[in-house]
């Protein structure tokens, strides 16, 4: 949970004391096999129930052994070579109270603005959260002093970006019914105000505005173009909604931001509006929030030199490097990733230097990890008419998947899902997660053999699962002649530290985490081979270094100096034939793989669209099976034994990647929180209002009293109602009893005889 670590404990001793579910596995399948029974194809309820068996059997087993637990854990260590010695000592210094508080309260600074840099507005909770995770190095008492930790970030502020900032409190929306106190930064507030002023002043200002003949111009020429060619189509109607957005962002402000979903075409209508930039003298340059969604806009006809993620080109310009004037138009694409810090440095150069900024992107895609909902800010700051939208999409070729893929959008998660398994695209992956990833690799290879030439891709949520989806690719690869054997083994890293080891051979496929420059063999110059993100062939690896091949078919020497980390010395490469959904954003591909091997528990609605929305002919979308069952089992009460049924679990998928948790801006949220105290000081004024009006007419200040009086008086006269008729038909069957009296005594006496 990040609340704790120890970290004089190895990190390969710590897993293999995590190893029971897996042996409970491998026991299963041996437990299977006894019994007859072919482990592949049991359904995922019988391979749970095995595994249970497995995993007591491994307990079992251990305790027949005759130990304690203690002494096989012991025993264990020793098998590997290590021996623990305690890490508890009593060197821990006496300090007051004040000093402990203080030394929990700077341990907690720095995740106070580890949260505050990737929201606006934060949940109480999560101060109180970071308050006691920051009395971990201290120590901590009671809860009180939590208590005064959160109290000192009232008083003397937090950290920010490495700033001070003051907090701000305000009543957040209700969940369930129950109230929330909601928090933010006068440092959030502060840029979001900037942000807003800027934009509007730029958007204001149309002296860059490009003329209509130019950009018909551009378009009559493009329209002429065969497709292969760069050649575009406008005729239809998504192509004149195109054209309506095309002209609104070259004919507007300085500043001109629009919405393009998925697929829509952002790229092919901006190529029109490059040209005529061109055209008029103007210098084009494409950003993006990283390198390989830049090198994206290659398609819009922006020249490879002029391509350039968001922050060098920002600290390009701020360090003189890069002077953009008056004539100069930056494109930023995928506006949605940027936060609100990126895009305020690139607006406070404008205004220096002047430069035309238009921005396309979409908000139900992957969000910012940076804070701010750039978007929703702008939208708020230009006002709605001025963000032209262009909701359609033509990238799918059927109307039923182009159909499936705006339900997605719509988080209509549940719809998307019954249309897949109508359509035998959503699979449910049974057994553990290495089956699942196995069963992936499958899909991939069937895939790719039943459309050759085709690209079939693959994304998952995280590079730890991006990674051992490719291993096991690599390994169907492999078996089709695609990848030659193993060369050489490097020591890897990627951009999080995850540490493993990485076989290369001829054939592989690799992703490269920086900007990273070759010596090319066809000219023998050096040059740049590919960016953060960027996916190439290997083609030979020897002592110096590893020659790749871009897709253009370039191969450039990489020496292993260029893919060092600086920090563990290992090598800054990985496998690329799985994408992160977020690296996959931007991607085109005929058939694309969703692969979520660890189920949805942690995949939200945007990314879900992301990853439904890249193919051309087909998506599919492959779950984990036995990991939304557990999902499913922790909703429901203890010792439910019910069947979880295949309905129940897509059901729980749909729940999962139906959720679209929007975040909210700073300004957003003290403008709600203003407008809750609003609303409370009206609601108490007329109140206030009505007593002294009943006052002044001699009556009492409220009328509770009277109300109740009322409802007393009604209650005793239905009790006296009741008793009336309670009464009435007492009398009634006492007549009844009088009158069948002298009958009753004849029969009985007609019997007596």
């Amino acid at each position: 949970s990040g609340s704790a670590r120890l970290a004089a404990v190895p990190d390969a001793v710590r897993m293999q004391f995590s190893k029971r579910t897996k042996d409970g596995t491998e026991a299963a399948r041996e437990y299977a096999k006894a019994q007859g029974q072919d482990w592949d194809v049991l359904t995922a309820e019988q391979k749970s129930a095995m595994i249970k068996v497995g995993t007591a059997k491994q307990r079992q087993a251990k305790m027949n052994d005759g130990g304690s637990d203690l002494a096989a854990w012991k025993a264990e260590a020793a098998a590997i070579g290590y021996t623990h010695a305690s890490v508890l000592t009593d060197a821990r210094p006496t300090m007051t109270r004040d000093n402990r508080l203080e030394m929990a309260r700077e341990a907690s600074l720095t995740l106070v603005d580890a949260v505050l840099t990737g929201k606006a507005k934060i949940d109480g909770q999560e101060l109180r959260v970071a308050a006691a995770r920051g009395l971990i190095a201290s120590g901590i008492d009671t809860a009180a002093d939590i208590d005064a930790i959160t109290r000192s970030y009232r008083e003397r502020g937090v950290r920010q970006d490495g700033k001070e900032t003051a907090l701000a409190w305000g009543a957040d929306k209700p969940v369930r019914g129950k109230a929330r106190v909601g928090v933010t930064t006068a440092l959030h507030e502060a840029q979001e105000r900037e942000l807003v002023a800027l934009a509007r002043a730029a958007h204001a200002d149309r002296s860059g505005a490009l003329r209509a003949d130019l950009i018909r111009a551009a378009v009559w020429i493009r329209e002429a173009l065969p497709l292969e060619s760069g050649g575009l189509r406008f005729g239809d109607e998504h192509g004149q909604e195109q054209r309506r957005m095309m002209d609104a962002l070259g004919t507007g402000g300085r500043f001109a931001v629009g919405i393009g979903a998925a697929g829509a075409g952002k790229t092919a209508l901006l190529a029109p509006l490059v040209d005529a930039w061109k055209a008029d003298g103007r210098t084009v340059y494409g950003t993006a929030l990283a390198w390989r969604q830049s090198d994206g806009l290659a398609g819009a006809g922006i020249d490879r030199d002029k391509r350039v993620a968001l922050d060098p080109l920002t600290k390009r310009m701020q360090g003189g490097k890069l002077t953009l004037d008056r004539g100069a138009v930056v494109v930023v694409d995928e506006i949605g990733l940027v936060g609100t810090r990126q895009l305020l440095e690139l607006l406070r150069l404008q205004k220096r230097h002047g430069f035309s900024v238009v921005a396309v992107g979409d908000p139900r895609q992957a969000q910012s990890v940076s804070a701010g909902p750039v978007i929703d800010i702008l939208r708020t700051a230009l006002g709605e008419a001025a963000v032209p939208e262009l909701l359609t999409t033509i990238r799918q070729r059927t109307e039923r998947e182009r159909e499936t893929s705006g339900l997605w959008r719509e988080g209509k998660a549940a719809e998307a899902i019954e249309r897949k398994r109508e359509d035998g695209t959503a699979i449910l992956a049974t057994g553990t997660y290495g089956d699942v990833v196995q069963r992936v690799a499958a899909l991939w290879r069937e895939r790719t053999e039943a459309n050759p030439g085709a690209a079939v891709t693959v994304s998952a949520p995280t590079n730890a699962d991006a990674r051992l989806l490719s291993e096991s690719i690599r390994e169907q690869r492999r078996d089709m002649g695609q990848v030659g054997p193993d060369i050489r083994t490097v020591k890897a890293t990627d951009q999080a530290g995850n540490a493993y080891a990485l076989p290369l051979a001829i054939g592989d496929r690799v992703r490269l985490f920086d900007r990273t420059h070759a010596r090319f063999e066809d000219r023998g110059t050096r040059g740049l081979i590919g960016n953060n993100g960027s996916v190439l062939e290997v083609r030979g690896v020897d002592a110096q270094g590893i020659t790749l091949r871009t897709a253009g078919g370039r191969d450039g020497h990489v020496a292993w100096a260029s893919l060092q980390d600086k920090q563990s010395g290992r090598t800054r490469l990985s496998y690329g034939d799985v994408l992160t959904i977020d690296s996959a954003q931007g991607l085109t591909s005929a058939e694309h793989i969703n692969a979520l091997p660890a189920g949805t528990a942690s995949v939200t609605g945007f990314k879900a669209y992301v990853a439904e929305s890249r193919h051309t002919e087909q998506s599919w979308l492959v779950v984990g099976d036995g990991a939304e069952r557990r999902d499913v089992r922790t909703r429901r009460a203890m010792n439910d034994g019910r069947p979880i049924t295949e309905d129940q679990v897509w059901a729980n998928v749909a729940r999962n990647l139906a959720r679209q948790p929007e975040a909210s801006g700073s300004l957003a949220f003290l403008n709600a929180a203003t407008d809750v105290r609003r609303g409370t000081v009206r609601g108490m004024q007329a109140g206030m209002q009505r007593q002294q009006s009943r006052s002044a007419e001699g009556l009492a200040a409220v009328r509770a009293p009277e109300r109740i009086r009322s409802f007393q008086v009604k209650a005793h006269e239905r009790v006296r109602s009741f008793q009336r008729r309670v009464m009435r038909a007492a009398d009634a069957m006492r007549k009844t009893v009088a009158a069948l009296r002298p009958e009753t005594e004849r029969r009985q006496s007609r019997m007596r005889m």
